[in-house]
């Protein structure tokens, strides 16, 4: 669990609300442990952290918050390797006011992606 310090977004116990949002994953959404899961705007990590207890496939989160990159790719990716993080340098004026790409432009860097 992220420092509360990081957690840049988002209210309310952590582990609690990724909990109950996996559980609206798989009941709702139909998620299987097989499927594989791309989270845009993953922040610190509430959604992927309880998915490495269900998934059996990969997860690629992208964020245009680096510090919450930062911490996922150090903290989960070294225990879960098929869980990868990447960071957008996408422009917005609240988290990432100094972003290098237009929103509308940006391509996302996932592998097996289709142009």
């Amino acid at each position: 669990m992220p420092p509360p310090d990081r957690v840049f977004i988002g209210d309310g116990d952590f582990r609690a609300i990724g909990a109950e949002f996996l559980r609206h994953f798989v009941r709702v959404g139909g998620l299987k442990p097989k499927h594989r899961v791309l989270e845009i705007g993953c922040g610190i990590g509430r959604m992927a952290v309880p998915l490495t207890q269900y998934l059996d496939s990969s997860y690629d989160g992208v964020d245009i918050v680096e510090d919450g990159i930062r911490w996922c790719a150090e903290t989960i990716t070294p225990a879960y390797p098929e869980f990868r993080f990447r960071t957008l340098d996408v422009a917005n004026a609240l988290y990432n006011p100094g972003g290098a790409e237009d929103a509308a432009q940006t391509r996302l860097p996932l592998p097996g992606r289709r142009a």
